[in-house]
């Protein structure tokens, strides 16, 4: 199953989500991602895995940092792993900047240098 919504995209292969990220992760995209990110965690059978897919992502403002953050504690309730990969150094400096790259998962073997 695949959704796109406002330059967000999710995949679901079996018990593993997939969201692909847009190019500026704002105020707009941040409200829609936490409302799929939600809506995914709120299933009868919430997925296993949820990957962030960052591969396009240049910039988050700090609405995006924080459905980074609820996302993230709504995930460990519901013993859901969340992990971040293809992270670009712009975003990366970011997460370094505001403690976050010690707190989230990020998939070290997909970080874009």
């Amino acid at each position: 199953m695949t959704t796109k919504s406002s330059k967000v995209s999710l995949s679901i292969f079996n018990q593993h989500s997939i969201l692909n990220l847009p190019k500026r992760f704002t105020v707009l995209e941040a409200a829609i991602f936490q409302k799929m990110v939600e809506e995914l965690l709120q299933q009868a059978q919430p997925p296993q895995t949820i990957v962030l897919n960052f591969s396009q992502t240049k910039m988050i403002d700090s609405t995006g940092l924080g459905a980074l953050v609820m996302i993230y504690k709504a995930a460990i309730k519901q013993e859901t792993k969340l992990i971040l990969e293809s992270v670009q150094p712009s975003v990366m400096a970011l997460f370094s900047m505001t403690g976050l790259i010690d707190i989230l998962n990020i998939n070290s073997a997909t970080v874009c240098s």
